[in-house]
């Protein structure tokens, strides 16, 4: 039987997109509100996902990845559509040339209603006052799934048990839990330990790529904080233990990175830092 599980590639559609229903719906609707869009988190936390299944709930709309050759290419024919959805944003910031190319498809033949500009924390902070080309862009940050999204992934495969023994792992994050799960689907009975050693080459290039774009300072500070006290943590405490009046743009961040959980629990806010597969590794820096 193939695999439900794709780990290496994007999914769209009701049988492979999973949960964030009302994340594509407010994406959507601000796109036919004619609302320009900034949308950004981090690895492989499903940014162009979003996109695929926001094109197919879209008409007239056009994709492009200008982290794709082939996607460039297009750029010199110009727009067409009443939608675009432009991936891979962090190229502009890095590509000489780039902006202006993006810039000139945008200007037609045909104006588009509404743009999305998706990207990494490069991208985020390249267009630190939310306008480039003239739009005003309305932020659209990605994070991991709700606790209840991740559950409900894993229900039909694990029992009760096992979910919290494979969430205590991944965390919340829907690369990690596609990641471990097409592993489980593979080998079925090995314990989740042994699961994640038959992908630590696809942890190992997880983790440079989530680290790669952590900030230093009070990011760090807040990361090795919430890591050190392996459960949830109330903003206020935190903040307190910290020393600092004001945590939220660090725990931002780091949420939209993927790295940390932000969530109501009994009726009080947290932080929490759950995923093993990324904290396990995180301690062993020099």
């Amino acid at each position: 039987m193939i695999s439900p599980f794709t780990p290496h590639q994007p999914v769209f559609g009701p049988e492979k997109f999973f949960g964030r229903g009302g994340l594509v719906r407010s994406l959507v609707q601000r796109l036919r509100d004619s609302q320009s869009v900034l949308l950004y988190g981090g690895p492989r936390i499903g940014k162009t996902s979003m996109l695929l299944q926001v094109r197919s709930q879209l008409k007239q709309t056009v994709f492009l990845d200008l982290a794709s050759q082939a996607d460039l290419a297009a750029l010199w024919s110009g727009n067409h559509d009443s939608v675009i959805l432009l991936d891979g944003c962090d190229q502009i910031a890095k590509q000489e040339g780039l902006l202006e190319a993006v810039q000139k498809f945008i200007q037609g033949p045909v104006a588009p209603k509404a743009i999305v500009l998706t990207g990494g924390r490069a991208w985020r902070e390249y267009v630190r006052d939310q306008r480039i080309f003239d739009l005003k862009l309305q932020p659209f940050p990605l994070a991991v799934y709700l606790d209840k999204e991740a559950k409900s992934f894993l229900k039909p495969y694990l029992a009760v048990a096992d979910i919290a023994e494979m969430m205590r792992f991944t965390g919340n994050h829907p690369y990690l839990l596609q990641l471990l799960m097409a592993e489980w689907w593979r080998h079925r009975r090995q314990d989740f330990a042994r699961l994640a050693l038959g992908c630590g080459k696809e942890l190992d290039d997880f983790f440079k790529d989530s680290l790669a774009q952590l900030g230093y300072g009070l990011e760090r500070r807040l990361l090795d904080y919430l890591i050190e006290q392996g459960r949830p943590i109330n903003p206020r405490q935190a903040a307190k233990d910290l020393g600092q009046a004001d945590i939220k743009p660090a725990a931002d961040m780091l949420c939209y990175l993927g790295l940390i959980s932000r969530w109501i629990r009994d009726t009080e806010a947290t932080l929490s830092a759950g995923c093993e597969l990324f904290n396990d590794r995180y301690r062993k820096l020099p």
